[in-house]
């Protein structure tokens, strides 16, 4: 039986319109004792095979994403391997399990206090880091249990993912998928999941509250990621407008190409330039073909990440007279 129509607004994040059938991923609180039952040893160890157990997957999902998706999302999940590798996490948390919690206490109650301290920070870039630090919680939580891998939907192609918020982990899910978009509850425009859903090109509606509540699996959602509309089991009239604005949005992207390499400026004859934000040279390659004409806001924190990398590789080499000749 066909749900009831509804119509709900957000934030727009990628310019696409897409149709499809929704599925809900719902968080799923972790049940545990606060006391362990277990020797503080033997409780160090279940979290130290945890944290190794992550950081492998990490860098096993990051060789996949530069494999199959993009660099940004490659990038991002680098920057969580570096914060997973952060002796302050695990050290704080072995200094609970010490007093007696368990493994899982221990990591939720440590990241917990770091996501409230970069919630409050008015600081994007922190923010942005809380979403990082929520990722770990709910990947070592898993691999504590003892499942031994995030769990990913089964996800079909023509989906539209409904969600609170969505990590930069879960988009590996989502490899050979034809996304028809995504809803959340949270995120902004330039959040983590707003960077990878453009570089998809995945029409994407974020901040939409009540979301959760009101869409159930197999509900057909149209996600508008231009206006930041979403409806939930559309009329026919509905699906008719969404046909018109998806075509007018191909003919628009077409009418716009003659512009691409023409110079910029105002009515009145003023020179200006159109500058694109990047965080990948990917993306700058993309903007160049696009006709931008520089760069407005270059997110370095990708940049970086790869940067120490490679210097850490560097770091851990031998250096031999093929380096130091002489």
């Amino acid at each position: 039986m066909k749900g009831t129509r509804r119509e709900l607004s957000g934030i727009g994040v990628c310019d696409n319109i897409g149709i499809g059938s929704a599925v809900v991923i719902r968080e799923e609180k972790p049940v545990y004792d606060r006391k362990s039952r277990l020797t503080p040893t033997e409780e160090k160890d279940r979290i130290s095979q945890a944290w190794r157990a992550y950081q492998d997957q990490l860098t096993r999902m990051i060789g996949h994403a530069r494999k199959n998706f993009s660099e940004v999302e490659a990038d991002i999940l680098e920057g969580q391997l570096i914060l997973a590798r952060d002796s302050s996490l695990s050290t704080q948390a072995l200094e609970f399990i010490s007093d007696g919690a368990t493994a899982e206490y221990a990591v939720e109650k440590v990241c917990k206090k770091y996501i409230g301290s970069f919630m409050e920070s008015g600081d994007f870039l922190l923010r942005e880091k809380a979403s990082d630090i929520r990722d770990i919680m709910t990947g070592m939580l898993v691999m504590i249990a003892g499942e031994g891998h995030i769990p990913l939907m089964d996800i079909s192609d023509g989906s539209v993912i409904i969600g609170k918020e969505l990590s930069p982990s879960f988009f590996s899910a989502l490899y050979n998928k034809q996304i028809s978009g995504i809803v959340t509850e949270r995120g902004g425009v330039s959040g983590h999941a707003a960077l990878i859903a453009r570089s998809l090109h995945i029409p994407a509606v974020f901040s939409v509250p009540g979301i959760m509540r009101a869409v159930k699996n197999g509900d057909e959602i149209i996600v508008n990621g231009k206006e930041g509309s979403v409806f939930i089991n559309p009329d026919d009239a509905d699906r008719e407008q969404t046909g018109k604005k998806l075509e007018e949005l191909r003919s628009e992207r077409e009418r716009l190409l003659k512009y691409r390499d023409l110079s910029t400026m105002t009515a009145d004859g003023v020179p200006c330039k159109v500058m694109s934000n990047i965080g990948t040279l990917d993306e700058g390659m993309e903007a160049t073909v696009s006709g931008c004409e520089g760069i407005g806001l270059f997110r370095t924190e990708f940049f970086f990440s790869r940067v120490l990398k490679n210097l850490q590789k560097m770091s851990s080499m031998k250096y031999t007279g093929a380096w130091w000749p002489g």
